[in-house]
């Protein structure tokens, strides 16, 4: 079975400073892999080399031809810098390649050339999508002409070349490069004819090379008039690139194939025939289903056409239809004799059943005889037990009524002993009544003496009593006095502690951000891959978090009551976050430096919030009035800032896969959200507009820079400013009146 091959060359980053760093191969080479892979789409096997240097994407090469068979498909794909040495020839720019020594680190088109020839396929495709540029040493005249040559450089037998343009883009002034380079529009219509079918001109389903030519030569003349697409082709037979997964039948045939005129249906078959004939498999397919479909029509006419059609289309289908035929008489003889069988087995069955039914009757008969002879025995001996046992029942109960009558006599006699008894046990009763009065007397005469000498006991303890809670209170008084000084100090011992705790861990995250300064240059150029900063710039921005943080410790050095050292201690831990947040998915290196930070930031931030008890006090929440205005302030600002996140900037990523968009949805939730609602004491107020104010000048001065620089789209720039003004404005009106309340 052919094979379909695809090996995809992108560089756009250069190790050689003349040479300008690109932006939109690696997007161009991840698309056109994305529609060469589908195998709804192309089927092609891909294989992408990015950023490589000139040996690895060499090697790949002469793999890539090598042992290929002669029905294989192979598509060579470049995208990135061409340049061409002082002899005219042409050389593909690698990320190790220099633009003085191109014979010995860029990959020559004479060697592309060499490793198509040695291939046995005789359908080898290559496609250039460069920036060609004139390489010459310092003050040295060219010997070639003014354009590349591609085609030619590329002739050969069983190979196409499809390039972007011939024209130079680019050319070197002295020993540097100059000039500007637009974003490929040649790939985007590749990858826009391929995926949306519309290269597919002629309808067949099946989009060709020069389907594909010309659909990508008219829509880049249209949209880059400078740019003119070139193709050379000599190869066997026609290439195939791709299929028309979005192919519907043309509409004058649908017309024709549903109009409820005879005419019209009958006329629809020929142009059916000739798209069959045409068509891909998928085509094919369809065309059939449709004649298929008109077999059934109501006109014989045009059912009779459609049969004769579909058996020039269908053969396999006629002789399929004839042996179904076959096969359902011979299948409708079979079942005439098995259902004359099954009659025949159904009336001896029946008879059969007949004579069991009279079996059956008579053996439940003989049982009912017999279960109604058991049944009477049963009945006699069931009497005769009766019988029995009302005998046994009236002797037990003769036996119990002259147990009852002893058993009352006996209880006759025990009442009259008793009442004798009782009488007796009266008399003694009184008896010791009596007695007991007189010695009642006596006690309580006693009793009365013992009392008054209690009453005297006792009011001499209440005496003594009352002078030793009287001293116990003045104690009491004194030790109530003493507490709060003696809280006092534990509190200012602790903090004391706690801001020193503060500080050390504000000076270990200065050290730990001056450390990993150079380290985090390459995270810091991945995460700003669009923003053309200098590597000072680059420290500038990974060292600001230190601002708040030096700023913080030496507040926290010389005061125990700063709201602004609070703040600016929780702003620098957001300006580490927000450094995280774009920089999560980089090098396991750079997260283990951002997660240190954090962690030391957050431990100063508890240390820094236990050094300032007023920071701790009960907070309560604005005024309704003050809530809805900077609540309202914080929305706008974060419907503004993700908005503009989510739908400006041509971003192919999804809304949740942008950091951005995160950032700008977080910052003004976590910065002003808390001095929106809160109301408390100017310490806390003191912190929260700190918090707000900074978090919105670091991430004004950002985007400062991206104007500055010509990279950023201005209605970002403007939704991000009016987002960064919406947090301060909602702090400012949530804290400024809490500052001088006492």
């Amino acid at each position: 079975m052919p094979r379909r091959l695809a090996l995809l060359v992108a560089t756009y980053r250069y190790q050689d400073e003349e040479l300008q760093q690109l932006t939109a191969p690696g997007q161009d080479a991840e698309q056109l892999a994305e529609v060469l892979g589908n195998p709804e789409i192309a089927g092609f096997d891909v294989t992408i080399k990015l950023n490589e240097p000139h040996h690895v994407v060499g090697q790949a090469i002469g793999e890539f031809y090598h042992q290929r068979r002669r029905d294989d498909l192979t598509l060579l794909y470049f995208t990135g810098h061409g340049l061409k040495d002082d002899q005219g020839r042409l050389y593909m720019a690698m990320t190790d390649t220099r633009h003085d020594q191109l014979l010995f680190t860029g990959l020559s088109a004479s060697q592309v050339n060499e490793a198509m020839e040695s291939s046995a396929s005789r359908q080898n495709l290559l496609i250039l999508d460069c920036c060609y540029s004139g390489a010459f040493p310092a003050g040295s005249t060219p010997k070639g002409d003014a354009q590349v040559h591609a085609l030619q450089r590329f002739e050969g037998r069983g190979r196409a070349v499809l390039t972007a343009s011939d024209a130079i883009q680019y050319s070197f002034e002295g020993s540097k490069v100059s000039g500007d380079g637009s974003r490929s529009v040649f790939t985007r219509f590749l990858v826009e004819g391929l995926t949306s079918g519309e290269a597919d001109l002629d309808g067949d389903g099946n989009i060709a090379l020069d389907e594909l030519y010309s659909y990508v030569h008219d829509h880049v003349i249209a949209a880059e008039p400078r740019q003119k697409p070139k193709i050379l082709e000599d190869v066997e037979g026609r290439i195939v690139i791709a299929q028309n997964v979005h192919w519907t039948l043309p509409e004058h045939l649908r017309h024709s194939v549903e109009s409820p005129f005879m005419e019209q249906r009958l006329a629809a078959l020929p142009g059916l025939r000739h798209l069959h004939e045409v068509g891909n498999e998928r085509v094919q397919a369809e065309v059939v289903r449709l004649t298929r479909g008109l077999v059934d029509d109501d006109s014989r006419k045009v059912s009779a056409a459609a049969m004769t059609l579909l058996d020039l289309l269908d053969p396999e289908g006629a002789r399929e239809r004839a042996r179904q035929e076959a096969e359902a008489e011979q299948a409708r003889r079979e079942a005439e004799e098995a259902e004359r069988a099954r009659r025949e087995a159904e009336e001896q069955a029946r008879r059969e059943a007949e004579e069991a039914e009279r079996a059956r009757r008579e053996a439940e008969e003989r049982a009912r005889r017999e279960a109604e002879e058991a049944e009477r025995t049963r009945r006699e001996a069931a009497e005769a037990a009766r019988l029995r046992e009302a005998e046994e029942q009236a002797r037990r109960d003769a036996e119990a009524e002259a147990a009852h009558r002893a058993a009352a006599e006996a209880q006759a006699r025990r009442f009259a002993e008793e009442e004798q008894a009782r009488q007796a046990a009266a008399e003694e009763q009184a008896r010791r009544a009596a007695a007991g009065e007189q010695a009642h007397r006596a006690a309580a005469e006693q009793e009365a003496r013992r009392a008054a000498a209690e009453e005297h006991f006792r009011r001499v303890a209440a005496e003594e009593q009352a002078r030793r809670a009287a001293g116990e209170h003045e104690r009491a008084r004194r030790e109530a006095e003493a507490a709060p000084a003696r809280q006092a100090t534990r509190t200012d011992d602790r903090s004391a502690t706690s801001r020193w705790i503060a500080v050390g861990l504000l000076v270990v995250a200065v050290l730990i951000l001056i450390a990993s300064t150079s380290s985090m240059l390459d995270t810091l150029r991945q995460v700003r891959p669009l923003q053309p900063d200098s590597d000072a710039w680059l420290t500038v921005v990974w060292l600001l978090p230190a601002v708040p943080a030096i700023i913080a410790a030496a507040v926290l050095s010389i005061s125990r009551m700063s709201g602004v050292a609070v703040g600016c201690v929780v702003l620098a831990g957001l300006l580490v976050g927000l450094s995280t947040l774009f920089a999560w998915q980089l090098a396991d290196e750079g997260r283990a430096v951002h997660l240190a930070l954090l962690a030391v930031l957050a431990a100063a931030s508890i240390a820094a919030v236990i050094a300032t008890p007023t920071i701790r006090e009960p907070a309560g929440v604005n005024r309704p009035g003050v809530l809805i205005a900077a609540v309202g302030f914080v929305t706008v600002a974060v419907v503004v800032g993700s908005v503009a996140a989510a739908t400006i900037g041509g971003n192919e990523q999804a809304a949740v896969d942008r950091p951005t968009f995160w950032q700008n949805l977080l910052v003004p939730i976590i910065a002003a959200l808390p001095g929106a609602v809160i109301r408390g004491n100017p310490t806390q107020a003191r912190a929260m507009l700190t918090l707000a104010i900074g978090s919105a000048s670091y991430l004004l001065l950002l985007q400062a820079t991206r104007l500055q620089n010509f990279t950023g789209d201005s209605r970002y720039e403007v939704a991000y400013f009016v987002s960064s003004v919406c947090v301060v404005i909602a702090v400012i009106i949530g804290q400024v009146r809490h500052l001088r309340r006492s």
